[in-house]
């Protein structure tokens, strides 16, 4: 769709959100520490290498916009998925706690070439 939209739209570049599944696998277990049913399927099925990403912003200035945005998600919270009480917990964390624990967002260039290390200006293009 993102795709499309910039073909649409005439822009050059897309970058799709992601998250490294090595940091899904780590907060995984942690939450199972914690006693919070996470299916371990979730890690394989979802996200991307850490190799394939591109860009990682560091967007823990936001914290507190970021758990507003977690707590407007009413149905999600309110559900019984892993994702609600993934939720859940984010929310119970004090905001700098949560800043540090959503520090980054990860996103990758399409049709772009791996990079070593993740470029952290999402308008600097990925090599091609």
């Amino acid at each position: 769709m993102g795709t499309r939209a910039a073909e649409l739209a005439g822009v050059s570049r897309v970058l799709d959100a992601t998250m490294p599944r090595e940091n899904v696998a780590r907060i995984v277990r942690f939450l199972q520490l914690l006693r919070v049913r996470v299916g371990p399927s979730v890690i394989g099925s979802l996200y991307s290498a850490g190799s394939e990403v591109t860009h990682r912003i560091d967007v823990s200035r936001y914290a507190a916009q970021r758990k507003a945005a977690v707590a407007a998600h009413r149905s999600i919270i309110e559900g019984s998925g892993s994702f609600a009480a993934i939720a859940k917990v984010l929310l119970r964390l004090p905001t700098p706690v949560l800043g540090r624990v959503m520090h980054w967002e990860w996103y990758i260039e399409e049709d772009a070439q791996p990079v070593a290390n993740p470029l952290d200006d999402l308008f600097e293009p990925a090599p091609r």
